[in-house]
């Protein structure tokens, strides 16, 4: 814990790590982390002795749970009026959701965006802002319009059933074997990658090197799809781990791009690269 600056009535600043803010909230510090990406915390990234680590206002941990609004009745297919601050109700989310078969997990995903935060719009408890409310119509391929109509049948829509993982032996040989070709081929080897590597890599990137790593993951992609389209999945010689780890790498596109893009995208502060970063969004989807 520590104590930075006074805020307008002259009080010290209390700051918490995002270890501390988890233990604090009760939650797994992976959630703190999305959280802080969504922009739900004050918080700046410092130096110490260990690295760069984020460092949350204790009061914003509170703060980011109680901006929550109530639903409204209007008239169904009538957009929702902006609430108090500018904020947009989205009750049409769930509904479109459902109809592109998405979890709210897989949906937070791809925009960047904590479940929990999710959850909050989705239900109706918290509005949007009008940049986030955009964004997620972007993903969805819906217009922001649509969004924010109440529709009765999102009330009876299920989740579809969640993706089962599949477990691939052997996968880090694999990897390995995939980042000698793709080095060799084309100089580069992000589809080698880990989510969480990539996703690493772009956090600590600019936004330049970010869109560099996409457009490069995308030439990868082009190049697999190509050699095994000449028929190396049908091979019948190819170990089935083999080819259930292609599937799986060529499985990730454009999906995990559209994520890394959008969690770059919330983190930029200049317009040049916010503009870039939302262009290349949009050409994925």
């Amino acid at each position: 814990m520590a104590y930075d600056g006074a805020d307008n009535a002259g009080r010290a600043i209390e700051r918490v790590t995002i270890a501390e803010a988890a233990a604090l909230l009760g939650c797994h510090p992976n959630t703190v982390r999305n959280r802080v990406m969504a922009g739900m915390y004050r918080a700046e990234k410092v130096d110490t002795k260990s690295g760069p680590t984020w460092m949350i206002e204790r009061e914003s941990l509170t703060d980011g749970d109680s901006k929550e609004v109530s639903g409204s009745d209007g008239p169904l297919g009538e957009p929702e009026p902006p609430l108090r601050g500018g904020s947009l109700p989205l009750p049409g989310l769930k509904h479109w959701r459902l109809r592109k078969r998405l979890s709210q997990k897989e949906l937070a995903r791809r925009a960047g965006l904590a479940s929990h935060h999710l959850y909050k719009i989705e239900s109706g408890r918290r509005g949007c802002n009008p940049e986030t409310a955009q964004l997620l119509a972007d993903v969805l391929q819906v217009n922001l319009e649509d969004l924010r109509r109440r529709r009765e049948d999102a009330l009876e829509g299920k989740a579809p059933p969640k993706p089962s993982c599949r477990r691939i032996p052997y996968r880090n040989v694999h990897q390995a074997y995939l980042r000698i070709i793709l080095n060799w081929a084309l100089g580069s080897a992000y589809a080698a990658m880990d989510e969480w590597e990539i996703e690493e890599h772009c956090e600590q990137s600019t936004w330049e090197d970010a869109l560099e790593a996409i457009r490069a993951r995308k030439r990868e992609m082009d190049f697999l799809g190509e050699a095994l389209e000449a028929g190396a999945l049908r091979d019948p010689d190819l170990p089935d781990d083999v080819r259930a780890f292609l599937e799986v790498v060529l499985g990730s596109f454009p999906d995990l791009d559209i994520h890394l893009l959008a969690m770059a995208r919330r983190r930029e502060p200049t317009e040049e690269g916010h503009e870039a970063l939302t262009k290349a969004m949009r050409d994925l989807l």
